[in-house]
């Protein structure tokens, strides 16, 4: 039976159904194989904007359960950046890939060891954080993907429309019921984070800071378009 126990394990644990490798042994020891996947990449790849990072966004993105291969918070971010700029190259005019591009960003201390252990020692928040980001991408990449196929770019209030439905979509629809789950500390860290207050301060730009309360989904869309998605467009490369 432990036997048994151990194999199933190990075949929930080393899923080779794409997604980033370290270095090219790894995914072939792993594999069997020599050649990357479709939807795989190398972690060098992601860092270096490479052609086979784009090629595996673009499978990935055409894919129903594409979003499974993005599984740390840089690896969403990156998503996010290319998507953000995959959209701009097509003409649209939407903000919510830059909205979640920021967000991630500042969230990818949080795939660090000694950052868990040592800065933000607290699990409860982390996995708050890690499921809230998990279901985010799962419940809007068919919106995602509409977008990305569509012929017809969106701009000026249209784009405005897609962004302010999608963003109530995920912060409300979504995410509201897990807000209300989590306990009162859980709440005020990530009150502090987006206010910028303490430590956080040190991180978060001003332009970034929110003075609302960020458990009311309300304020959290608001805070998105209205704070977020104005400094992205300031910021962002052109």
């Amino acid at each position: 039976m432990k036997a048994l126990a151990l194999l199933c394990f190990l075949a929930i644990s080393i899923n080779t159904d794409g997604r980033e490798w370290k270095h090219m042994k790894q995914y072939c020891t792993t594999t069997s194989r020599d050649t990357l996947g479709e939807s795989d990449w190398l972690k060098k790849d992601r860092k270096h904007c490479t052609e086979k990072w784009t090629n595996a966004n673009r499978y990935n993105i055409s894919r129903a359960n594409g979003y499974k291969q993005y599984r740390s918070f840089a690896q969403k971010n990156a998503f996010y950046y290319w998507l953000d700029n995959a959209y701009r190259c097509k003409g649209n005019e939407v903000q919510w890939p830059g909205i979640a591009y920021e967000v991630t960003k500042r969230l990818r201390i949080l795939d660090s060891w000694p950052i868990q252990k040592l800065i933000i020692p607290n699990k409860q928040f982390v996995a708050f954080m890690q499921e809230c980001n998990e279901l985010i991408l799962q419940n809007v990449f068919t919106d995602l993907h509409n977008l990305y196929e569509s012929n017809v770019a969106l701009t000026g209030i249209a784009a405005r429309h897609w962004d302010t439905v999608l963003i109530h979509k995920e912060q409300c629809a979504v995410l509201d019921t897990l807000y209300a789950q989590q306990p009162e500390k859980v709440i005020h860290k990530l009150n502090r984070m987006t206010q910028g207050k303490g430590l956080y301060g040190i991180a978060l730009p001003r332009k970034l800071r929110n003075d609302t309360d960020i458990r009311s989904c309300d304020n959290r869309c608001r805070y998105g378009l209205h704070i977020i998605a104005p400094y992205h467009k300031e910021h962002r490369s052109n």
